[in-house]
């Protein structure tokens, strides 16, 4: 399926937040309005993602990346009904064109699965939740490959001193 070009404005309030891309081929050029990775300024608006088969040791995984190539989402074939509620909830309307794997991508998930534990740290991932959810899954990604820690620790790592503060660190992980 060919990837549809991304709806975008450019705003007069955002003028020096934003910068319009424009990427792509003479055939097929796609604009966006961006910081670092694709955002809309409307929440109306239909994001548009490319979803990859990309077999792996533990099954085919379903690799959702942006224009750009940072991973949205990943998940296991037969789970896409739990992919797209993700998908849903994150971004509102989407589309998702079927592609090849980013290279990048798939070299970094066969390394990982190779033992290269640390393989999937220099791999671009843009996420969307709330600021305490954006919080919990920048604590989670620093924890080192093969560590293990509880909710109750992360919270507190996280200044978070509440008793129920680690049911909602959990919580936050559970939306990862």
């Amino acid at each position: 399926k060919p990837v549809r070009p991304m709806p975008c404005e450019r705003q007069p309030e955002l003028q020096n937040s934003v910068q319009l891309i424009r990427a792509g081929t003479a055939a097929r050029s796609v604009y966006w309005v961006s910081t670092e990775a694709p955002v809309f300024l409307k929440a109306d608006m239909t994001m548009y993602f490319n979803v990859s088969d990309l077999d792996s040791r533990l099954g085919t995984l379903l690799l959702v990346t942006d224009e750009q190539t940072a991973l949205r989402a990943l998940d296991f074939a037969g789970h896409e009904s739990h992919l797209h509620r993700t998908l849903s909830e994150q971004y509102g309307q989407y589309e998702l064109a079927d592609v090849s794997a980013p290279r990048e991508a798939a070299e970094a998930l066969a390394r990982y699965f190779d033992g290269d534990l640390q393989a999937l740290d220099q791999l671009a991932v843009v996420t969307r939740g709330t600021e305490f959810q954006e919080r919990v899954w920048r604590a989670l990604r620093r924890i080192p490959a093969g560590a293990t820690t509880s909710y109750g620790k992360l919270a507190k790592s996280l200044g978070l001193d509440e008793p129920c503060a680690a049911i909602d660190v959990g919580a936050a992980n559970a939306a990862n």
